[in-house]
């Protein structure tokens, strides 16, 4: 039997936290929304280096920076394996996409299915965590180093070739 006194307790407690609740979700909604705002700043100035930060694909393909990716394989009893793929992936026109598929591999590869969501910088922060995505994309940027110095590397070149050129015509 319950006691009037530990209901009393009970409800006393919960009177005091739920106002607590309340303020703690509308805190971690103001944060979710801040830090979006950071990451959609982050994500236009780093859209246009995309195409120069993405491998040369085919013209059908569309040039995409892998942020994160997380693959996994399950090893099947009857041999091979089962596995599935996570990535989000900034295209060259600003969508932020979260990319997702599985298969198995037994004599050969098989995909069940792949599924592409777009998503706003608010969603990818709740399913990959602000943190992670900034890790990431600070990892490329580092590498964009690389960019700067074959552009100059490039420029160089460029200058040499314009000067043998105007030697040839007599310039």
């Amino acid at each position: 039997m319950t006691s009037s006194a530990s209901l009393y307790e009970i409800n006393q407690a919960l009177g005091e936290f739920a106002p607590l609740a309340a303020k703690i979700s509308s805190l971690k909604k103001d944060i979710i929304e801040k830090e979006a705002e950071i990451l959609v700043d982050i994500l236009e100035k780093i859209t246009s280096l995309v195409p120069l930060l993405t491998p040369s694909l085919e013209f059908y393909n569309r040039c995409g920076l892998v942020i994160q990716s997380e693959s996994r394989e399950v090893p099947l009893y009857t041999g091979g394996f089962f596995f599935h793929e996570s990535k989000l992936v900034l295209y060259e026109n600003g969508d932020l996409v979260r990319e997702f598929r599985y298969g198995s591999h037994a004599n050969h590869l098989s995909w069940e299915d792949t599924e592409s969501m777009k998503l706003t910088a608010e969603g990818a922060i709740l399913l990959f965590g602000l943190d992670s995505i900034a890790e990431s994309l600070a990892k490329v940027l580092r590498d964009v180093s690389m960019v700067k110095i074959l552009t100059r590397e490039m420029e160089d070149l460029f200058e040499v070739l314009v000067k043998h050129l105007m030697s040839l015509r007599g310039d």
